[in-house]
């Protein structure tokens, strides 16, 4: 069973359902807990433009939904967990960003 539960207080922050990004928490099974990324595509637009860039510097992968509802990121949650997974060995991996190589 997954279970999905939304970090930030939406009924407090969330405006525009498909301008947004958040933290979530997803439990697999009881068993694994991961904190996710998930934003809209209209949210990473609004990200550049608030750092007056063109593109997005590197950072935390994010999972790109079309509004940010609970039932899509449930229906998101129940379709793949290829993220999940990723997360939970993430920290392993440390990149140098000024060699461009993998620790």
């Amino acid at each position: 069973m997954i279970k999905v539960k939304i970090l930030n207080n939406l009924a407090y922050d969330l405006q525009d359902i498909e301008d947004y990004n958040s933290d979530v928490l997803v439990e697999l099974n009881g068993v694994n807990s991961y904190v996710v990324k998930i934003a809209t595509p209209k949210n990473l637009l609004s990200l550049m433009n608030n750092d007056k860039k063109n593109f997005l510097l590197p950072g935390s992968p994010m999972i790109i939904v079309k509004k940010f509802t609970q039932e899509i990121i449930e229906e998101y949650t129940a379709n793949d967990g290829y993220w999940f997974k990723m997360y939970a060995y993430m920290h392993l991996i440390a990149i140098r960003r000024e060699e461009n190589s993998f620790l």
